[in-house]
């Protein structure tokens, strides 16, 4: 990110809410309104353009200095999050605390700084927030050797010391946890390698809930990679029932949660458990009105939309089109919402999910309209493998609607994109050549054209190859289709 478009995406990552929070705060805190036009002119631009911004406001005098004029609102609406958020968990909120602590402290006012530090260690302790713990009892020990004394205070400085040494070794183990986690996939091509581990033979070390949680989530991962997925689905579970046993934490972590859950589902569509499946994406969605989450929250936003992902492949796995079919006015309609924000990986994913279920059941007009929709987005690199499956299925729309200028047209601008992305893999190469001469084809010389291309694409390949070709598109399927018209 270039340092002159900081402000800028800072600004655009902003809530409704937050911005207004912000207009609110800065005319309190600023006599001068120079910060807020800068931040309403940028806030209008779809992208950054710092000469506009200069020809804007050329007449004014903090234009000279517009490098100092925007790091100073960028602090200024770095300020107003911060207390716009100070109560949204129990992480900022004991940052806060802190704060009033340490100006008590350099007041001299113990008593009460001892009972801010007594209020903040409890909150510390039951949601595991070790750091802020350690602070706290460091300043607990100067309060009471300025209170009483070393000597008169010993007993309790001896106890704070055995606190601080318990949260370190917790600490400890909870860093060893993470350096496995981290590494893990590099070495679970040895699983045992991994199983072997003095802290994963025995669950001694997982002395909180987050290396509890870490234990778990290890050990799951590596019985899905030695293919014992029931193995898996039991520590996963054990993940989630942790969760579950600590509803607290979730209402810090609710993006964690939602990932244990998410890895269930996964886990039940790759088994083919489909009810346990529905039972999880249910589960899913209730989610963000359990744990207070507001609609438009950028979690629960993507807890819904992936969820209705989940949904659709179900419905394609089981062959059922038509469940799918009927999900997707309901899906639209949240994608649609102007009141959400809607990731654009997410849009380009369903539509495409769309484009498929369509398509299933020959209804080419509306498969058209999502990959048209697909095809004019500005997807940038988000996830190039749609985007390339969606240029593949334009050109079969295409052949299948008769459009057969449009589809050599459609052709090179296929050929154009994927070359653009990366190397052209051997199957999309063999397609491009069946549909351009296709586009040029007597419809009685058809039959022999889709006998070469079935030869090419799967005659001559392994089933994993096979596999890879019909990843998203069932291109043996269509090919039938069309040889036994």
């Amino acid at each position: 990110m270039q340092k002159k478009k900081q402000l800028f995406y800072l600004i655009k990552s902003m809530s409704k809410a937050e911005k207004r929070y912000f207009k609110l705060f800065a005319s309190t805190t600023n006599g001068e309104n120079n910060y807020l036009l800068l931040f309403d002119a940028i806030d209008k631009q779809t992208h950054f353009d710092e000469q506009e911004i200069r020809n804007q406001f050329a007449g004014h005098k903090f234009i000279k200095q517009l490098h100092v004029t925007k790091n100073y609102l960028n602090q200024l609406i770095l300020k107003s999050l911060r207390s716009y958020h100070s109560k949204t968990s129990k992480a900022a909120e004991l940052k806060d605390l802190q704060r009033d602590v340490e100006i008590l402290l350099k007041k001299e006012l113990f008593q009460q700084c001892l009972q801010m530090v007594e209020k903040g260690l409890e909150i510390a302790q039951k949601f595991e927030k070790w750091p802020d713990m350690l602070n706290l009892l460091d300043t607990k020990r100067t309060i009471l050797r300025n209170q009483k004394g070393t000597s008169a205070a010993l007993q309790e400085l001896n106890n704070i010391t055995q606190i601080e040494k318990e949260i370190l070794a917790k600490l400890a183990h909870i860093s060893g946890y993470w350096d496995l986690a981290s590494n893990m996939f590099s070495i679970l091509s040895q699983p045992e390698k991994l199983i072997n581990h003095p802290l994963l033979s025995s669950d001694q070390a997982t002395d909180s809930f987050q290396a509890r949680m870490l234990y778990n989530y290890i050990l799951q991962a590596v019985l899905y990679t030695k293919n014992d997925l029931k193995g898996a689905q039991k520590g996963m579970e054990k993940v989630v029932f942790l969760w579950e046993e600590n509803k607290h934490l979730i209402y810090e972590n609710p993006g964690a949660y939602l990932t244990a859950l998410n890895n269930l589902v996964g886990i039940a569509l790759q088994t083919k458990q489909y009810a346990y499946a529905e039972q999880m994406i249910y589960r899913i969605r209730k989610v963000p009105a359990r744990f207070g989450l507001k609609v438009n929250n950028p979690i629960a936003v993507k807890a819904v939309l992936h969820s209705y992902n989940v949904e659709l492949e179900m419905y394609r796995d089981t062959k059922q089109p038509d469940l799918g079919i009927r999900l997707i006015p309901k899906v639209q309609e949240y994608l649609e919402n102007p009141s959400l924000v809607i990731p654009k990986n997410y849009a380009l994913l369903l539509y495409f999910q769309f484009a498929i279920f369509y398509y299933i059941k020959g209804r080419f007009t509306e498969t058209l309209h999502f990959l048209n929709k697909i095809l004019a987005g500005k997807y940038g690199n988000m996830r190039e493998d749609i985007q390339s499956y969606a240029h593949l299925l334009f050109l079969i729309i295409h052949f299948e609607l008769g459009n057969m200028v449009l589809l050599r047209y459609a052709v090179e601008s296929c050929r154009r994109f994927l070359k653009k992305k990366r190397s052209l893999q051997d199957f999309e190469k063999k397609l491009l050549s069946a549909f351009s001469k296709l586009s040029t084809l007597p419809k009685p010389a058809y039959k022999g054209q889709f006998q070469k291309l079935k030869r090419e694409l799967f005659e001559a390949h392994s089933e994993n190859e096979k596999n890879n070709i019909l990843d998203y598109i069932n291109f043996e399927d269509w090919i039938n289709q069309n040889l036994s018209k």
